[in-house]
């Protein structure tokens, strides 16, 4: 069975260009459908209803999963607060006190929709092939 994934390329680029301009399609695939996995595998539904119109929750989960993930290859997903070339400097912020998806605004963003609209119970759940 091949999931289909939540988001697309497209999307994801939009709402972050300057995050994404780097980053190939494939690699946006790769994390979309890992995005799209665990979107499922949080039990979001399928859409949701607000002012009598219906929304696809789990585009946007997706699309905000993608994001947090994308920000973690870059130099503020690993911590590095600032740089200094010449006397080769680097400063780290301390992200002990944050859990993953904390780490990120995307992450955050994700968070929020998770704890609204996602069935709750466990945040990983292992999946049988």
């Amino acid at each position: 069975m091949t999931l289909s994934a939540l988001t697309d390329t497209a999307r994801v680029r939009m709402s972050a260009p300057a995050l994404t301009a780097n980053m190939t399609d494939d690699t946006i695939g790769a994390l979309i459908q890992d995005a799209s996995l665990q979107v499922i595998a949080d039990r979001f539904p399928k859409a949701i209803r607000a002012d009598s119109e219906e929304f696809d929750i789990r585009e946007l989960a997706a699309r905000y999963l993608t994001l947090h993930m994308a920000t973690m290859d870059s130099a503020q997903g690993q911590g590095v607060m600032r740089e200094k070339v010449d006397v080769i400097e680097r400063d780290y912020a301390d992200k002990t006190a944050k859990d993953w998806l904390n780490s990120s605004t995307w992450g955050q963003m994700y968070l929020r929709l998770f704890s609204k609209y996602a069935a709750g119970g466990p945040r990983h759940v292992v999946i049988q092939h």
